[in-house]
């Protein structure tokens, strides 16, 4: 394995294990509190935006004579936009089941990729890696086609898959070798001699 290709895939490893931890977390956040952290999520999500448009405005103002007056309304507009976000989150809920379902099929859409790399490793259980990515594909694609009807029992499937998720994609990353295979060519030479009896 060259140094580029191992130095990929510890990159890989690294940001897929930091990537399983962040979802943990959030995942037993939701199970535990589903509904006050999805409000808590889509407020910060409103203030992000909000914050990003009141700085649209900022830059049209301290810059208007090289920037199009388009800049502003669109800032305006983000702003707004922003602060129904944050005044009013639960139209916003309605949407995060999809958009978490389409988080989780593109992990596990990974997760498949890197199923393949298992097998070009000869890692002898790949086929439970290519078992956790089907099951995440098909909890991903359950979440954007047919969502629970409340939205309670929704954000805890959610923290349920996104804990599943991190939990198999750990699993997965863990597995996956980056340090360089030695090439055993010959098997162990073994001098024999004959004995005179």
């Amino acid at each position: 394995m060259d140094d580029n290709k191992q130095n990929k895939l510890k990159s890989m490893k690294r940001n897929k294990i930091l990537f399983s931890v962040v979802f943990l977390i959030l995942g037993i956040l939701l199970v535990i509190w589903p509904r006050q952290s999805a409000e808590i999520g889509c407020r910060m999500i409103g203030a992000a935006v909000l914050v990003y448009g009141i700085i649209t405005v900022i830059h049209y103002f301290t810059k208007k004579d090289t920037v199009p007056k388009l800049l502003l309304f669109t800032g305006i507009v983000i702003a707004v936009i922003g602060l129904s976000i944050f005044a009013f989150p639960d139209w916003l809920l309605k949407f995060i089941p999809k958009l978490a379902g389409v988080i989780i099929l593109i992990d596990g859409a990974a997760n498949l990729v890197e199923t393949m790399t298992l097998g070009k490793q000869n890692y002898k259980k790949w086929w439970l890696s290519l078992i956790f990515a089907i099951l995440t594909i098909a909890v991903g694609l359950a979440l954007i086609i047919k969502p629970l009807g409340a939205i309670k029992l929704i954000f805890i499937l959610i923290g349920a898959s996104m804990i599943f998720d991190a939990v198999t994609s750990f699993w997965i990353a863990t597995r996956i070798r980056t340090e360089a295979i030695p090439d055993v060519t010959d098997a162990q030479t073994v001098d024999y001699k004959d004995v005179d009896e």
